[in-house]
């Protein structure tokens, strides 16, 4: 199937990505930092950008950039917490680290590691069956549990790859469950986000409004924690 050079630009997911590119000697191994792949020649690059330009470049690009994340690729499962409970919650949690989100909040990546560490920690707690969640454990949901005693705490999963796919939510506050565990589309983490106070501003979500599409996967998140 031939490329569609147009259709790649608009989804990419800013507009200072492409010149950056057209910067590059190789454009291909920027391409794989995006989780791209440009099966084309750099000079059909250069006249695409240029027939972009010319045809509200910015407008198309921005368009793109909020579904940008979905289409390249997502696959998270974290905890989000407040700055203020990042001590506390390292302290509980191994294999993990707190990243910055905007708005005061962290990501906290949940990896196989980091659940081998709570079965051990709450041994006699029974792994949970929630259909809208892939990786959450019963031992993690008692974590997030005590944590929320000290402030407001979600959990969020994504799996979307070449547009398609789903993400799931939940939070916690003062030890019990505030939002229930739910699934959809698109739609979860926003309420959930809202939930700890985020807001959008002038972002087109609270997901974008955070930064969270710029954490496409746990180990890509760990490595730029590093």
């Amino acid at each position: 199937m031939t490329a569609n050079p147009m259709k790649m630009l608009q989804t990419f997911p800013t507009t200072d990505l492409v010149p950056t590119l057209l910067g590059s000697e190789d454009y291909s191994e920027e391409l794989r930092g995006h989780g791209l792949r440009w099966p084309l020649p750099n000079s059909e690059l250069q006249r695409t950008w240029a027939s972009l330009r010319s045809a509200h470049a910015a407008e198309l690009c921005y368009a793109g950039r909020t579904e940008a994340w979905r289409t390249l690729g997502h696959s998270v499962e974290a905890l989000i917490i407040p700055e203020g409970l990042v001590s506390f919650a390292l302290s509980e949690l191994a294999h993990t680290r707190a990243i910055p989100l905007g708005q005061g909040l962290r990501l906290l990546p949940i990896t196989d590691a980091t659940l081998d560490g709570l079965r051990s920690t709450f041994p006699d707690v029974a792994d949970l069956a929630i259909p809208e969640f892939w990786k959450m454990s019963g031992a993690l949901a008692r974590a997030a549990e005590r944590l929320s005693l000290r402030g407001p705490v979600a959990y969020i999963e994504t799996e979307y790859f070449g547009s398609a796919g789903a993400q799931a939510a939940t939070v916690w506050e003062s030890g019990n469950t505030r939002m229930q565990p739910a699934q959809a589309e698109v739609g979860p983490i926003n309420s959930a986000l809202r939930l700890m106070g985020v807001r959008a501003g002038d972002a087109n979500d609270e997901f974008e409004a955070v930064g969270l599409g710029a954490y496409r996967s746990n180990d890509r998140c760990l490595e730029q924690a590093r």
